[in-house]
């Protein structure tokens, strides 16, 4: 039998406690950024922020080995596909007036707009570099020799 304790196990990917800890995360953080620019926000932007960044960390391991141009326009079809959503409930349904984009060039309803959109892929450039750095693989220490835990024992490592 083999004696040895991994000294580091597998990171799980995409287990409920990582979901939510992305959907906080993307909340607060999309929260606290229309804090700082606009001086107010709503709390169905939090919930926004929260969907846009655990979608965008799926998105970013799917496409882990493109471009990072391409995973910033990715993430910005996602971010303006989930406000589309969003302010179609809250602001043509509900009549909650979050948002309206109709002054601004190039709009949808007044919900979405290529200026936002493209400010939207300038965005995500630093979040898919963070999430590409989240998803990581953990790289074996030099001499460690309990790296895989994967497999059994072979009849030299048996007791």
């Amino acid at each position: 039998m083999n004696t040895q304790v991994p000294t580091s196990l597998p990171r799980p990917s995409l287990r409920l406690g990582g979901t939510l800890t992305r959907l906080t995360v993307g909340g607060a953080a999309y929260y606290a950024l229309e804090l700082a620019c606009r001086g107010y926000s709503h709390w169905s932007m939090a919930l926004c922020g929260g969907l846009c960044l655990d979608a965008i960390y799926r998105m970013n391991r799917r496409l882990k080995n493109k471009n990072i141009c391409l995973r910033a326009a990715a993430g910005s079809g996602i971010i303006t596909a989930v406000e589309l959503a969003c302010g179609c409930i809250v602001n043509l349904s509900l009549r909650l007036k979050v948002w309206d984009y109709s002054h601004l060039p190039y709009n949808f309803l007044g919900q979405i707009c290529l200026p936002f959109s493209l400010l939207w892929m300038g965005l995500c450039i630093p979040v898919c570099a963070v999430c590409s750095f989240v998803q990581r693989e953990p790289r074996p220490k030099i001499g460690d020799t309990a790296t895989r835990t994967d497999r059994l024992p072979t009849e030299n490592e048996k007791c």
